[in-house]
């Protein structure tokens, strides 16, 4: 009896590994379940924020371009003005001229 009893305790023990297996062999497939989904999850986060840097990396080069714009026209604006200015100077500079060769020519008749 002594050899039924260790092998019918043997074979407890040997069904009680087997659960023992079959419940760390669920486990480490849930584990490998859940370590997917968050790899999932954090691969979506990853996309999200690659999302928002292409759109903040247009939204800045458009923002550049029209800066850049905005600079070119100004230049032109401030070439247009100064030519004008300096048109407005000439024919200012040309009126004196007039005006004075006006009365000088006053002043000369007029000594006659």
């Amino acid at each position: 009896m002594d050899i039924l009893t260790q092998i019918l305790s043997n074979r407890a023990m040997l069904e009680r590994l087997k659960s023992d297996l079959h419940k760390v062999l669920h486990k480490g497939a849930t584990m490998k379940i859940n370590d997917w989904v968050s790899l999932q999850e954090g691969f979506d986060e990853i996309d999200k924020q690659l999302d928002k840097l292409v759109r903040n990396r247009r939204v800045q080069m458009t923002l550049i371009k029209a800066q850049a714009g905005v600079k070119n026209n100004m230049r032109r604006l401030n070439r247009s003005i100064i030519q004008q200015g300096s048109n407005h100077v000439l024919h200012v500079v040309m009126f004196a001229l007039f005006c004075f060769f006006v009365v000088y020519l006053l002043a000369k008749w007029s000594r006659r």
